[in-house]
């Protein structure tokens, strides 16, 4: 595997650094895109070897939601707020 800094580009007033992994099995290169500003990948291209050239296979675009906990929230704690967690007993 091979890592390369790509450079930075500018998408819609955003601006991301790229960089690749590149390998010799069936996908060749995957691009990353990281937004400078918020620190987190944004999207990924993979491309993929034929037997001309290599061709772009698919692109993945990634969203983050993130909860904010406050103290009031620990010190009224309700487990029936909290649908998505499992409660288990030791």
């Amino acid at each position: 595997m091979k890592y390369k800094y790509i450079g930075k580009e500018k998408v819609e007033e955003k601006e991301y650094i790229k960089f690749s992994i590149e390998n010799d099995g069936k996908i060749a290169k995957e691009i990353y895109y990281v937004d400078t500003q918020n620190k987190i990948m944004s999207k990924s291209e993979s491309y993929i070897n034929t037997w001309s050239s290599t061709e772009l296979d698919s692109i993945t675009s990634y969203t983050y939601s993130y909860n904010t906990v406050t103290d009031e929230d620990v010190t009224k704690f309700d487990i029936s707020n909290y649908s998505e967690y499992e409660r288990k007993e030791f």
